[in-house]
């Protein structure tokens, strides 16, 4: 019987479900807004890689801290982001619903470490 987990996987990027710690993404789109005018919920199409292949595109919503990661290298007009690419690391956050630890993504540009520090191999 093959490994039926990759057939429930959901359209959002999500630590162990669709992506792993190291894995990269790559922003195919600029972002569009899912919410309202009053509310906006900006969410992005990224293209998850794993050991340089593709493994599909997910939809995405970035929180403060990889706002801050992307525009820092890039600058806030998400047009900008189109094409770059992202490491995904897996750290422990406390979910703000359950109060619960949970996997989170932080994002760091390709040589640098999840707290921004460049990474010499």
């Amino acid at each position: 019987m093959p490994e039926l987990k990759k057939f429930y996987a959901g359209a959002y990027l999500k630590i162990g479900d669709t992506c792993e710690h190291g894995d990269t993404i790559k922003f195919t789109n600029a972002g569009s807004n899912e919410g309202s005018a009053e509310e906006p919920k900006i969410q992005f199409v990224v293209e998850v890689s794993r050991k340089g292949k593709s493994i599909g595109e997910k939809k995405f919503s970035l929180n403060k801290t990889n706002f801050m990661t992307v525009a820092k290298a890039y600058g806030t007009n998400s047009d900008k982001w189109v094409g770059k690419e992202f490491v995904i690391n897996s750290v422990k956050v406390r979910s703000p619903k359950s109060g619960e630890l949970v996997d989170g993504i932080v994002l760091s540009l390709p040589n640098h470490d999840e707290e921004g520090e460049v990474v010499t191999q």
